[in-house]
């Protein structure tokens, strides 16, 4: 690293002293994302126990008057259950109250039947309490599949959600021998009634009115069903109860390739069945043959905004804001010139005002679209941060959910007016104050065309300001950590794809997480980057991201170099494994060892790979991207002898790495001709040869291989 010289000098001209005071005022208002030097730490690591512990904001949900702000957090992930409390926080004075007798993880958001009720799914039963919040959750509805509402409209006391319903579809082909098990979802309607809580003898009970006996309303929209599969993605209804617009995700084979997102825009006494005609309901999106996410109106019901991409079956591209004004027809795009990806939009409460997350180069920024195109969108929230999730309060106020690289998920509050962030919540901070917290930097590497990026966090125990002996010849192994998802990315926030850099950087490892090439976030030509190149590239991005550190940062030793990734990740892993013999073991999470069998057998993968080689893999014209791009290619299958760490999640039944090891007939020895392999899996698909495990037992077993692999001492215990 550079140093910084010296010179002695007897007196300091008004320029230099004004220069110096310039300075001074500048550090007091901003930290560079850069690392500065700090003093030897006397603090405890954070231990991947920490990570169990710490509650981490995960949905949140304002009352229709804006008075209260209702937030669920996760505390822990034990024996693979999620287990969270509802805390609410008022608005004007950020006092926080904890809900109590509330030991379960909420899933989705809830909806607010009025300023004091709220209505939330259990999985598959409607579940209500009210204000002040302290009374015991009842469910008082048995739905028996599984409900997300999503809009209570009180002229109507109309409670809307959507249905999952489990269905058996067969494919196209006759001759098939296989079954698609599929999911279709429906709008419905319950009607709730006028329950009302009484309390009696110290005991809380629910005099459950009509809640029970009234029968819901299937709102079926008017999709055409001859044109293979669709099912529902979303939806919302007008606040006046008027209108509703449904998005149809429609399939040309079962949960394989996405052909098209529509919008419909109907009057809800038509879908609901209450009178009306088919030509009422109209689509009001273009065809762009993406899926459409964020639909919703505005609270005066004149506009419907939503993200979508704008090329037919390109994954890679940046999903854009679009509005559809509902009075003349017409649609806008918003966001277009700033080259990344948009999510999350919501309507400010006077409608003028939308506001949505922009992702960029490993952030999630906060931005305000006003509704005329010319207008430039503004960034209201720091850079170096992620948020995850907001909700306007007021015309002038917002509240939302930020964590970085450094500091835990919190929820905060933002004057759109001064642009001033205030947090309202210490859920993390009991653990994040007590322990020692690795820094973080960004990369930008060149590689040929096209610069990589990257996020290092340092690891524990690195001081640059100790200059002895012992600690200069300190050096520090290396962890390459690859996201999920060839379209995703690695982010300047605390966990992401349930990882935690702090965990392993805590445990004594330098830790980059890369965002190869396609990943979102750094625009359209670096996301098409890995067009039908999967494997090639991206590992040459690892190398050169790899190769800048180990002439960067003399104390990170890159030789001693491994590798942690889930799912894409994984599969990055083990395509490296087979042209590399670089990495001393890895740690790879539920990725897939042949593209071919997993086209064809995972609904999740299927429609990624069909995007981004043009095809099906038994197409004679797309048959060599699936080959070059092959981890279980014929040239390499006998390279493959880094050590390997592998777990499968079991989120699809032929997801995990194990499934389509065994069905080659490598086994065990597949990843571990000259090494060793271990095998467990989250049994939540139906594998019962496949032993189960927590986050904890990942995180144990990693920490344990790595240090082992990389002949280190952890500086904790660690134990099974």
């Amino acid at each position: 690293m550079a140093r910084l010289s010296t010179q002695s000098s007897s007196s300091l001209s008004l320029r230099g002293l004004a220069m110096l005071i310039s300075m001074a005022l500048f550090c007091l208002v901003h930290i560079p994302p850069t690392v500065k030097a700090q003093d030897t730490p006397i603090k405890e690591p954070f231990r991947h126990l920490d990570l169990l512990e710490m509650e981490q904001p995960q949905w949140m949900t304002v009352s229709p008057n804006g008075e209260y702000t209702l937030v669920s957090t996760v505390k822990s992930l034990v024996n693979n259950q999620q287990i969270g409390t509802y805390y609410v926080i008022k608005t004007d004075t950020n006092e926080i109250t904890q809900i109590q007798n509330a030991d379960f993880y909420p899933t989705e958001p809830p909806v607010w039947l009025d300023h004091q009720t709220v209505a939330y799914s259990n999985g598959t039963d409607l579940v209500f309490f009210q204000a002040p919040f302290i009374w015991p959750i009842r469910s008082l509805w048995k739905h028996g599949t599984q409900i997300i509402p999503f809009r209570y409209v009180p002229e109507r006391s109309r409670l809307y959600y959507y249905a999952n319903l489990s269905v058996k579809s067969i494919p196209n082909d006759p001759n098939s021998q296989n079954q698609y098990f599929t999911n279709i979802n429906s709008i419905q309607v319950f009607l709730p009634g006028q329950g009302t809580i009484t309390q009696t003898s110290g005991q809380e009970t629910w005099t459950m009115g009509d809640r029970v006996t009234q029968e819901y309303i299937q709102a079926m929209p008017p999709f055409p069903r001859d044109q293979g599969q669709w099912s529902i993605g979303g939806g919302d209804v007008s606040r006046d109860g008027d209108y509703m617009v449904q998005v149809a995700n429609a399939y040309n084979r079962p949960g394989v390739v996405l052909t098209d997102g529509a919008i419909y825009l109907s009057s809800t006494s038509f879908v609901e069945g209450r009178g009306g005609s088919p030509q009422e309901a109209k689509r009001i999106n273009p065809k762009t043959d993406s899926p459409v996410e964020g639909v919703g109106f505005s609270p005066d019901r004149k506009y419907v905004c939503w993200t979508q991409r704008p090329r037919a079956n390109a994954l890679y591209d940046n999903p854009i804001l679009y509005v559809y004004d509902v009075d003349t027809g017409k649609t806008i795009k918003l966001g277009e010139k700033l080259d990344r990806p948009i999510s999350k939009p919501k309507f400010s409460r006077d409608s003028k005002t939308i506001y949505a997350l922009v992702e960029d180069k490993g952030d999630i920024v906060m931005y305000s679209f006003t509704l005329d195109p010319k207008d430039t969108p503004k960034p209201l929230t720091p850079k170096n941060a992620v948020v995850a999730g907001m909700y306007p309060v007021a015309n002038d106020a917002v509240m939302f959910m930020m964590s970085t690289g450094t500091n835990p998920g919190e929820m905060f509050k933002l004057d759109t007016n001064t642009q001033t962030t205030t947090r309202t919540t210490n859920f993390g901070q009991s653990y994040y104050n007590n322990k020692f917290v690795c820094p973080v930097e960004k990369l930008a590497v060149k590689n040929t065309n096209i610069t990589v990026g990257a996020l290092l966090t340092f690891p524990y125990g690195y001081n640059p300001k100790d200059t002895t002996n012992a600690a200069s010849s300190k050096r520090y192994p290396l962890l390459v950590i690859v996201h999920d998802s060839p379209n995703n990315a690695g982010r300047h926030e605390w966990v992401y794809d349930g990882i935690s850099p702090q965990v392993y950087a805590g445990a004594g490892f330098a830790v980059v997480s890369i965002n190869v090439r396609g990943s979102s976030g750094y625009g359209k030509k670096y996301g098409e980057a890995n067009y039908a190149n999967w494997g090639k590239g991206p590992a040459q991005d690892v190398t050169a991201v790899v190769n800048n550190i180990a002439n960067k940062y003399q104390f990170i030793d890159c030789e001693n170099l491994h590798y942690m990734g889930y799912r894409y990740g994984a599969y990055l892993g083990m395509y490296m494994s087979g042209y590399t013999k670089n990495f001393k073991g890895m740690i790879l999470d539920s990725g897939f060892f042949d593209l071919r069998t997993t086209y064809m057998l995972s609904s999740i993968d299927a429609p990624i790979m069909h995007s981004y080689f043009g095809g099906d893999p038994d197409e004679e014209k797309f048959r060599q991207k699936y080959i070059d791009n092959n981890p279980a290619n014929p040239k390499v299958i006998n390279k493959l002898d880094t050590n390997s760490l592998v777990f499968s999640r079991g989120l699809d039944p032929v997801e995990g790495i194990v499934n389509q090891v065994n069905m080659f007939g490598y086994h065990q020895t597949v990843l571990g001709n000259n090494g060793t392999s271990e095998y467990y899996a989250i049994n939540n698909s139906g594998l019962s040869y496949l032993r189960t495990f927590d986050l904890k037992t990942f995180m144990t077993k990693s920490l344990l291989a790595l240090s082992s692999w990389a002949d280190v001492d952890l500086p904790y215990t660690v134990s099974e």
